[in-house]
């Protein structure tokens, strides 16, 4: 990766944090946990997802009703699908984009 990608990737992650901002991709757990902590602002969760690993899903339906006591917005971005619409449920508060895919 060159240094001017690396640079505008890590401009992307400082203002998807700054924004508290969580996409729905790879250990989302930790991430949430980690927004928690720094403050109880409302926290975006954006899915677009074909689905995922049960566990992952299950432990995000345990975490964001126990472990949050941050409010999660769930946001439908394109495709949320399978397991990912499990996550989706559990958030406090739930949008879609006009041409998402929910299944």
């Amino acid at each position: 990766m060159s240094k001017q990608n690396e640079e505008g990737s890590n401009h992307v992650f400082t203002n998807i944090i700054a924004h508290r901002k969580v996409i729905l991709s790879g250990e989302v757990s930790q991430r949430l946990i980690a927004l928690k902590v720094r403050s109880l602002a409302r926290i975006n969760l954006v899915i677009d997802s074909g689905g995922a690993s049960m566990d992952a899903a299950l432990r995000l339906c345990d975490l964001i009703p126990t472990v949050m006591t941050t409010p999660v917005r769930g946001i439908a971005l394109c495709s949320c699908v399978s397991v990912a619409t499990f996550a989706m449920l559990y958030c406090n508060e739930l949008i879609s984009t006009p041409c998402s895919r929910l299944l």
